[in-house]
């Protein structure tokens, strides 16, 4: 057995060794290692096969490392080019981050397929045209994607999925969720409009539209349907809600400062039994400061006045006015309307219950009539108040 053995080593190594040859004992060699195979050939000495390890068989080719099989499976350090339909029926290692699989055809594996973790600058699975964007494990959190080594999202093992910077983009390049410290915005791609806005107390703000770096909105922060122009929008500093219709200038005002609410525009109660009330004990309903004004008469208690408010105070000239005797003047007034009621009363100056009022009121005017209710000529200059209540006659 001995000779047969020797027979067919020196056979080996002269390269004369007969084909189908047989040897009834096993044939052992050194371990080797990368640089100096144990089996490796004559003109190539670095490439060959070497024992790396227990119950492992190791592959080289110039010195450098090209597999290892072990028991568990196959692990390859470098590139694995798929030329064919490949399967692999195990587990496949691919033990470095600059491992590839280049996949001409097909590759099939029933197994896992491990690799190293890598990192968002070298993903763990990458592409050849950029070795800096691709699928890794981010310590603590889970699968990640990165691009141009940067993180762009991760599922954590919650089932979460974080976007971590950048934007989420929908189809169209027009919208996109925009993750800031502490809150999450759909937005559109230049950053200038803001549709929808998630803080993360749970409060939940939608846009139209919104000025780049923030402010009021230009279009109703938050619109219905096709009705341009109509919607809510959040005004100031998170202390104002406006309702609006059509313009601008149509709107109701909710307010904490002051607290109330202010309707720009006509207020209706429409149907027959619907009533506008007021139940506070020291308030009610009326004008609020900047709907009055004040005029002064010049000349004579005669003299035409002009002031082009729903209510406002007059002060008359302090001509004589002669016992039991009347005078009239005309109030210009944009305000009135022929069928509105004109109260007026006498507020301050002079001796009040010496005079009486009527009114008598038109498109745009009102006649008021003074009256000397005293027996004795009356030189005052008094102030009268008037407030126009609107009213129809049908």
């Amino acid at each position: 057995m001995k000779k047969t053995l020797i027979a067919a080593l020196v056979g080996f190594l002269l390269g004369t060794a007969t084909v189908g040859a047989q040897v009834s004992s096993h044939f052992a060699a050194a371990n080797g290692d990368q640089g100096n195979p144990s089996y490796s050939f004559l003109n190539d000495p670095t490439t060959g096969i070497f024992n790396s390890g227990s119950g492992q068989v190791s592959v080289t080719s110039g010195n450098s490392l090209v597999g290892t099989f072990k028991s568990t499976g196959l692990n390859i350090p470098g590139a694995l080019t798929v030329t064919g339909t490949q399967t692999f029926t195990g587990a496949a290692t691919f033990g470095t981050l600059t491992a590839t699989i280049l996949n001409t055809t097909n590759l099939n594996v029933t197994g896992l397929i491990l690799n190293a973790n890598g990192t968002n600058g070298a993903p763990t699975y990458a592409f050849t045209g950029a070795t800096d964007g691709g699928l890794y494990n981010q310590s603590g959190i889970g699968p990640s994607i990165a691009a141009g080594g940067v993180r762009g999202l991760s599922v954590r093992g919650t089932g979460n999925v974080d976007i971590v910077s950048g934007s989420l983009t929908f189809g169209v390049a027009t919208s996109k969720i925009l993750p800031g410290a502490t809150s999450i915005s759909l937005r559109n791609n230049a950053d200038t409009q803001s549709n929808l806005l998630v803080a993360d107390n749970g409060d939940v703000t939608f846009f139209r539209r919104m000025l780049a770096g923030g402010g009021t909105c230009v279009d109703p922060c938050y619109s219905f349907g096709s009705a341009s122009g109509a919607g809510m929008t959040l005004t100031g500093v998170g202390t104002d809600v406006t309702i609006r219709a059509g313009s601008a200038t149509n709107r109701l005002v909710v307010s904490d400062s002051p607290v109330g609410i202010v309707v720009i525009g006509a207020i209706s109660a429409t149907g027959t039994s619907s009533t506008i009330t007021s139940s506070g004990a020291t308030s009610g309903i009326g004008y609020a400061t900047g709907a009055g004004g004040t005029q002064t008469q010049a000349t004579s208690k005669a003299t035409g006045v002009t002031l082009n408010t729903i209510t406002g105070q007059i002060t008359m000239n302090g001509a004589a006015l002669a016992a039991d005797t009347t005078v009239a003047f005309t109030l210009t007034d944009s305000a009135i309307a022929a069928t509105d009621h004109v109260m007026v009363n006498h507020k301050s100056v002079g001796t009040l219950g010496a005079y009486s009022f009527a009114v008598a009121p038109a498109g745009g005017s009102a006649v008021i009539s003074v009256h000397n209710l005293t027996p004795g000529s009356l030189s005052e200059a008094i102030v009268i108040q008037f407030t126009v209540i609107k009213a129809v006659t049908s």
